[in-house]
């Protein structure tokens, strides 16, 4: 369920780039690669943190992500 949520997150802001140009040069420019370069840093982070607690056999929880995924599910 974690991996859904994370994914839907990397859908957002290639939506937001269909419905709006990326810049081109200035300050826009810089706050786009600055945001793509932290997109890239979590989900990296993530996939990390995932390999490294499935080796250690147990379940990893991210926070956030985990607490959203529960909300989901139908009890």
């Amino acid at each position: 369920m974690q991996a859904m949520l994370v994914d839907v997150l990397l859908i957002l802001p290639r939506l937001l780039e269909s419905l709006v140009a990326p810049p081109t040069s200035g300050w826009g420019l810089t706050a786009y690669m600055n945001a793509q370069s932290a997109v890239w840093v979590a989900v990296t982070a993530a996939a990390l943190f995932g390999v490294a607690t499935c080796a250690a056999g147990v379940l990893g929880r991210i926070p956030f992500i985990a607490d959203a995924a529960d909300q989901q599910l139908v009890r």
